[in-house]
């Protein structure tokens, strides 16, 4: 991933009070906005001064922490380093150098190639994510089957409970009135037999009549 290099902003305040101060790199060009990140790393720190001696202030106002060239092609390294001393008479600046432009070509294109790969990652990464939605989604739908399918099968288990409960009253019901009626006819058995046994004191009377 591209990582954007800016002067933090008290940096960049304390630079515009200073004479001989011409602005940050990335200020004064222009690019097209899907290059912002690769434009910001290459020039987002680099400062431009008017003269040499403006640019030997700034490198020291900054303690050398960042890179500075002149309009006259002088170019002051991070640590205090002096390189270039081209001449305005020689029509050349700072970014027109052969070796820079070589070397921020260079840059470039290795950024483009490190971009193109996070893009790659990022397509990758959003494959797998609506894969594993997908995939949550099935889950979730077969999660809600099993509850329906459950609730199904409980209802159907009272059901058959119910349905068992009353076989069971009506299984008794039918045994105590089965116990009733064999009383009733062993009742009505003895006393039949009672009514029709001989009895010697009426044959008795039977006799004597």
């Amino acid at each position: 991933m591209i990582r954007p290099r800016i002067l933090p902003g008290n940096v960049k305040t304390e630079l515009a009070e200073q004479p001989g101060f011409i602005g940050i790199g990335v200020d004064l060009v222009r690019f097209r906005q899907e290059v912002a990140p690769v434009m910001e790393n290459l020039l987002g720190s680099l400062i431009v001064a008017e003269t040499l001696d403006a640019g030997i202030k700034l490198a020291n106002l900054t303690h050398h922490r960042y890179r500075i060239v002149t309009l006259d092609g002088d170019i002051l390294t991070p640590g205090g380093a002096l390189t270039g001393g081209q001449t305005r008479k020689q029509g050349v600046s700072p970014l027109a150098r052969t070796q820079e432009v070589t070397q921020l070509h260079a840059q470039l294109r290795q950024m483009k190639g490190a971009l193109a790969k996070q893009a790659d990652l990022v397509n990758d990464l959003q494959t797998q994510l609506t894969a594993t939605q997908a995939a949550a989604t099935d889950a979730d739908r077969a999660v809600n089957q099993a509850q329906a399918d459950l609730a199904a099968q409980k209802a159907q288990l009272d059901a058959q409970q119910t349905s068992l409960t009353q076989l069971d009253r009506q299984r008794q019901a039918a045994k105590l009135a089965t116990g009733a009626a064999g009383d009733y006819d062993q009742k009505n058995r003895y006393a039949g037999t009672a009514g029709g046994r001989h009895c010697p004191v009426l044959a008795r009377h039977a006799g004597a009549n």
